[in-house]
């Protein structure tokens, strides 16, 4: 093979990894375009519930695939306890929450508040009806309550540089199993899949949205570990 003709290779490689790069750049920031503010969930208990399994979408920013307790641990980037604040904000695919931190459990942090980027949101676009779309199982953080959250950092394409509000902002590790209600007595209960046609109301004060039994019994497995060590999870990295 001759130099230019490798030189034309390696060149064409370089331009699909960057083309890759500027996708994947377009697709988070078109996730998360501004549409409306909104504060107490508990408003739009009326609102119809989707749940919406595009695993696809899921596999690119999410890890549902998490075997155990320790592996959600190593693969956090932050474990954080906080409680949601006002107002919040709905995006196309996503909620913007932001987070009052009461623990660090893993990473630094250099502010007490963060921005969430949570998988699900209202769809306020009907004068009639709402609509709320579960991404993949997760349901939004309810206001008042504590949580403790197994982030990543927002994905952005390599070399480019983080404003600081991107910088405090993160993702849930998983839309199933990223996310704890400290001292919740939900018992666990799969959603029927008889019925597509439910409210917000019938589903408040679940943790997850599933009717797969297996996933419950593991999201229900890691809470109780999270509960027996009273949330002060500390494992080696």
């Amino acid at each position: 093979m001759s130099i230019s003709k490798r030189k034309k290779i390696y060149l064409i490689l370089i331009v699909s990894v960057m083309l890759v790069s500027v996708l994947t750049a377009l697709l988070t920031k078109s996730s998360f375009a501004s549409n409306e503010e909104f504060n107490d969930l508990s408003e739009y208990e009326d609102a119809l519930v989707t749940v919406t399994s595009n695993d696809s979408f899921t596999s690119i920013y999410f890890n549902n695939n998490i075997k155990d307790v320790k592996e959600l641990w190593q693969q956090a980037d932050t474990v954080v306890r906080g409680v949601p604040l006002e107002p919040r904000k709905h995006l196309h695919q996503a909620t913007f929450t932001p987070l009052q931190v009461s623990i660090v459990l893993k990473g630094e942090l250099k502010e007490n508040v963060i921005n969430i980027y949570e998988p699900s949101d209202i769809d306020f676009t009907s004068q009639k009806l709402s609509f709320y779309y579960s991404r993949s199982g997760y349901l939004l953080m309810e206001n008042d309550r504590e949580y403790i959250l197994f982030l990543k950092k927002l994905p952005v394409p390599e070399g480019y540089e983080k404003s600081e509000e991107e910088e405090r902002s993160y993702l849930p590790l998983s839309t199933l199993y990223a996310k704890y209600p400290v001292g919740s007595t939900w018992e666990g209960d799969i959603i029927s899949s008889e019925s597509s046609d439910f409210t917000l109301k019938d589903v408040y004060g679940y943790d997850i949205l599933t009717r797969d039994d297996q996933i419950l019994s593991k999201y229900l497995d890691f809470r109780n570990q999270l509960e027996q060590h009273d949330y002060q999870l500390n494992m080696s990295e």
